[in-house]
């Protein structure tokens, strides 16, 4: 994420001296700067925080529940599909890798549902009960269960090439529209040396770059489907030693 947010900084600076280009006025550059990094910060970055998060744990759930079953229908032990499952995990599901060690093996993999938050994970949770009760081929039990994980899988990666031809899309419009204003700028200069201090021109100036922020925010909440508002991340509370799933 610090990438991310040496990008808000750069975005907003760069946005700020356009302003000053277009209007000459150090009021109102600065004003466009902070108010792009407020926006940036705190009405994109949670949302891409929050998506961030469910992506990266909707494709650990892929990789763990397919590591799982591929181990379990050749060991027929669901301690060594889970320790095998669990192998090279990123941090977080690393932390609560570790935090529920205490845990019998299959009270782990029940547990691990608290981490996923996600119901095919519940749907995978329903297919190992019926295994563990009635025994068979595993791999044909789970066989809706693993088509649509790479269901799940595929859009995700299909939308997200979708979004980034989106968002080249975006960029261009925007940069023409910059484009525009400079050449209003340079093109038009006995004008522009009229229009300049003039309130109107000062506030139409505004909601241009008011406009832009709203579509960056627009942007963000359809690329990633989360609102500003409903991105916090919870924490999962690993249980005590000696408590049941």
């Amino acid at each position: 994420m610090s990438e991310v947010m040496i990008f808000f900084f750069l975005l907003s600076a760069g946005l700020g001296a356009l302003g000053y280009f277009i209007t000459e006025s150090l009021y109102l550059s600065i004003g466009v700067a902070l108010v792009t990094l407020l926006t940036l910060f705190f009405l994109v970055l949670p949302s891409i925080k929050k998506y961030s998060s469910l992506k990266t744990k909707q494709h650990e759930s892929y990789l763990f529940i397919n590591s799982f079953l591929i181990t379990l229908s050749v060991s027929q032990s669901v301690e060594k599909s889970y320790e095998l499952a669990t192998e090279n995990v990123e941090k977080d599901f690393k932390d609560t890798v570790q935090a529920i060690e205490h845990l019998t093996p299959m009270q782990r993999v029940e547990y691990l549902s608290n981490y996923f938050e996600m119901p095919i994970y519940d749907m995978f949770l329903s297919v190992l009960t019926i295994y563990l009760e009635q025994g068979g081929d595993v791999l044909k039990l789970s066989k809706s269960l693993m088509e649509e994980l790479t269901r799940i899988e595929e859009t995700a990666m299909s939308l997200s090439k979708h979004a980034v031809n989106v968002l080249i899309q975006w960029i261009v419009l925007w940069a023409m529209s910059f484009a525009i204003m400079g050449f209003a700028r340079f093109g038009l200069n006995s004008f522009y040396s009229y229009i300049k201090s003039s309130p109107t021109f000062l506030i139409m100036t505004c909601s241009y770059f008011l406009l832009l922020n709203v579509s960056i925010v627009i942007f963000t909440i359809k690329y990633t489907g989360v609102l500003p508002w409903k991105t916090r991340i919870s924490k999962v509370k690993p249980p005590k030693e000696g408590a049941h799933s």
